[in-house]
């Protein structure tokens, strides 16, 4: 896929998770009803997180960070509920901003920033539409235990 293509398909693609996450009921965005006892909060956090770990790699050329996946997304969600949904909102937008800016500096012949931007956009928002479409469409989905 070219340069152009990715970065249209992720444009599509984010648009589809912000459409979607829009239609969660504003009372239910802080609920933990997803898997793992994750909120719609936690999830725009993590999304934004990886977001800017894109930018990071970019920087370390496409070097690795080495840290485990599992503990990074344990500590990022610590730091979700911690905050309110409006300084996560804003982050979310702040981190887009600068995703985008990195993703510009990616010449589209470089494989690995090709494949790195895709696995934090594309594959991402694709990860976690599931369990937000069912949060979406099934109002009495309640909050799962933590």
């Amino acid at each position: 896929m070219t340069k152009d293509e990715l970065t249209r398909r992720e444009a599509e693609a984010w648009a589809a998770f912000e459409e979607l996450v829009g239609r969660v009921p504003e009372e239910r965005l802080e609920t933990p009803a997803l898997a793992g006892g994750w909120s719609v909060k936690d999830v725009l956090w993590h999304v934004a997180y990886w977001w800017g770990e894109f930018v990071r790699s970019a920087e370390r050329n496409w070097a690795d960070d080495e840290q485990a996946t599992d503990d990074v997304n344990a500590r990022e969600q610590a730091r979700s509920r911690a905050m309110p949904f409006v300084e996560v909102r804003a982050e979310v937008d702040e981190a887009r901003a600068r995703l985008l800016e990195a993703w510009s500096r990616v010449d589209g012949s470089d494989a690995a920033g090709l494949e790195a931007f895709s696995a934090e956009t594309v594959e991402h928002y694709e990860d976690h539409v599931p369990q937000l479409r069912a949060l979406v469409e099934d109002p009495g989905v309640k909050a799962r235990g933590v």
